[in-house]
């Protein structure tokens, strides 16, 4: 009797050893150090801007703003010159247009900022100097007008982020908000639909170069949703990474050590014979199925960018891209937002490429 006591007793202990032994390889597989060897990535165009027989959706104004995912296999991007947001697969096959110039119900004057709330298949869309967000809700491949509302926050002269929340109406954004000092609008802020602040976050960067007047612009960042319990913000203009849980608790933050060339400064320096502007423009991504966050740090004049992968526990680098871009203007080339595609084991970035109006494709493995 004692015996088959002893081995029901086991048996439960028998039955959790799979589940520990899985515990402690995922505990020793995660990275203990930064992986330093970059992998050089090439690009392809959606389409080529420069073709003269591009469809009209395809000839974008200048700047194109956002470019965000819908459903699988679907992008949204901003078109804010010609006053329309563009709806198309990732296979660049248009599926429609929304919106159109004008002020009234679904009429936008600068659309720049988008999110789409997947839970309720709804899609955002900020106004920069009406200061106005319109929600469309979807109906099959259409979108129909819902609603608008006076935004609490200005979407001008920032990089503009507008991102969606678990709860139905309230939405996280890093405008230049009504009313308040320059502190203040360097942090991001989760609003109700009615102006109601719920909470901020954020850790204002106030560096002994810059005027007080300039902090707000100089703190500038991507947000990203990871799921529906953490944000993370990638800074614009200093290399810092920084993943909050949405109750406002820093979960944990790097500063890190680049390269000179991409740390930020007061004005233009020489590099090798000519001016360069020690300056970012930030992109970031997040995709369950890699588990990895994406940020991506261009610099006007160098004509790279750097791609890091992070894991979020650590934000050590998993994998280290660059991305060589011919320069094509004086300013050079500028990817900016980032959407982060897998299909099957292929890893794909879509970005806008703003000085040439055109969506870059970007193939990691």
């Amino acid at each position: 009797m004692r015996t088959i006591r002893q081995v029901l007793v086991m048996i439960p202990i028998i039955l959790a050893l799979p589940p520990l032994a899985t515990l402690v390889c995922s505990c020793s597989s995660r990275p203990t150090e930064d992986n330093r060897t970059p992998v050089q990535l090439a690009y392809r165009l959606m389409w080529d801007p420069a073709d003269p027989d591009l469809p009209s959706w395809q000839t974008l104004g200048r700047w194109p703003q956002d470019l965000i995912a819908g459903r699988a296999g679907e992008l949204f991007l901003s078109d804010e010159q010609n006053a329309r947001v563009i709806h198309f697969t990732t296979d660049g096959e248009l599926i429609g247009i929304i919106g159109r110039e004008g002020s009234g119900p679904g009429e936008f004057s600068n659309p720049v900022d988008l999110a789409y709330d997947l839970r309720r298949d709804r899609l955002w869309v900020g106004e920069r100097v009406r200061s106005k967000i319109t929600r469309f809700t979807r109906q099959g491949d259409r979108f129909e007008y819902l609603d608008s509302f006076q935004a609490r926050a200005l979407m001008i002269d920032r990089s503009p982020a507008l991102l969606t929340a678990p709860e139905e109406d309230c939405y996280w954004t890093n405008g230049w908000f009504f009313g308040s000092d320059e502190v203040e609008n360097s942090l991001i802020q989760l609003i109700r639909t009615d102006g109601e602040i719920v909470r901020a976050v954020g850790d204002p960067w106030e560096p002994e170069w810059v005027s007080r007047g300039m902090i707000s612009r100089i703190n500038q960042c991507e947000i990203v949703r990871m799921g529906d319990d953490r944000i993370a913000l990638v800074w614009t203009f200093q290399p810092k990474v920084q993943i909050y849980s949405v109750d406002g608790t820093l979960q944990i933050e790097r500063l890190f050590d680049t390269p000179e060339i991409m740390r930020p400064g007061p004005g233009p320096v020489e590099r090798d014979g000519r001016e360069v502007y020690y300056t970012w423009f930030s992109c970031a991504g997040y995709h369950a199925g890699t588990g990895l966050l994406y940020a991506g740090f261009p610099v006007i004049g160098e004509e790279r960018v750097d791609f890091y992968a992070l894991d979020p526990a650590t934000l050590l680098i998993i994998n280290w891209y660059q991305l060589e871009i011919p320069e094509r203007e004086e300013e050079g080339p500028w990817p900016s937002r980032l959407v982060v595609e897998r299909d099957g084991s292929s890893v794909r970035f879509y970005c806008i490429e703003m000085f040439n109006s055109g969506v870059l494709i970007i193939e990691l493995e």
